[in-house]
């Protein structure tokens, strides 16, 4: 059997500059209507889900940062503080992939995005049919599973810098660690580690290193923060991993945002 896993995360859903559908019903009997942006992304997101490499079943995994809480308050790009509304948001914003996934883990991301112990992501979890639960819990701090005879191991968090020539130094790092950190228990590492929250893919490759690392990309484009580091990017799209027999096999989905005119200013 083929078992593809469909990897996305990082989508902040109620950020003004998050993943959204086109129009959202507020609970005030407003709405809201996504930005040109908004509405490309939300575009890519419905070609992700409708595109998908073909296996025997599929199984979404949502790394992280699913729902935009901003709990700590430091930012205006929120469209409502509702929760009621945010979870709801999410659930319509996720249709595309409850549609074809058969079943879906949820992981828990940052707490200064989805509140403390992840709350935002557990109550989305709680709320969606199809989630694999954790225990007496429905959404996960990481996953140590296998897929068809392959190791796979999965969290939100990690570090690593942005800088173009060394971002992927990080993918390298992450990949030895595992290795070790199993190691030393007397554990086979996993085959596969997959980290998400820095927006950025990388891949510490194939056969250099018994593990293979992947850093997912996200959904959400720049923030008032990034702003601030104009020569930045995200990248956006998922990763998609066909396990079967003890192997794998890996593409990844990258879409390019169009980027505005630039040197059209004069002083």
């Amino acid at each position: 059997m083929a078992t593809l896993l469909a990897v996305v995360s990082d989508t902040h859903i109620n950020s003004t500059v998050g993943l959204v559908r086109p129009q959202i019903q507020l609970d005030d009997g407003g709405t809201y209507k996504a930005s040109k942006s908004q509405r490309q992304l939300w575009a890519w997101w419905v070609d992700y889900w409708s595109d998908l490499p073909k296996a025997d079943r599929t199984i979404g995994i949502f790394a992280g940062d699913i729902v935009e809480g901003d709990t700590k308050k430091r930012s205006n790009q929120i469209i409502t503080r509702n929760r009621s509304t945010m979870l709801s948001m999410a659930i319509d914003t996720l249709e595309p992939a409850l549609d074809v996934c058969d079943s879906i883990y949820i992981i828990r991301g940052t707490e200064a995005h989805t509140g403390k112990g992840g709350e935002l992501e557990e109550l989305l979890a709680q709320d969606i049919d199809t989630v694999v639960p954790n225990g007496t819990a429905a959404a996960w701090w990481y996953l140590e599973h296998v897929c068809e005879d392959v190791r796979l191991f999965m969290a939100h968090h990690t570090t690593g810098g942005r800088l173009p020539w060394t971002f992927a130094n990080a993918a390298n790092r992450n990949a030895m660690e595992a290795f070790y950190y199993f190691t030393n228990l007397g554990k086979l590492p996993p085959q596969i580690l997959c980290y998400s929250h820095l927006h950025l893919f990388a891949n510490s490759g194939r056969g250099n290193y018994p593990t293979q690392c992947f850093h997912t990309p996200g959904w959400q484009l720049k923030t008032g923060y990034t702003n601030k580091k104009p020569l930045s990017l995200a990248d956006i799209g998922g990763l998609f991993i066909i396990c079967k027999d003890g192997d794998y096999s890996w593409q990844k989905k990258i879409y390019t945002p169009t980027t505005s005119k630039i040197w059209k200013n004069h002083i």
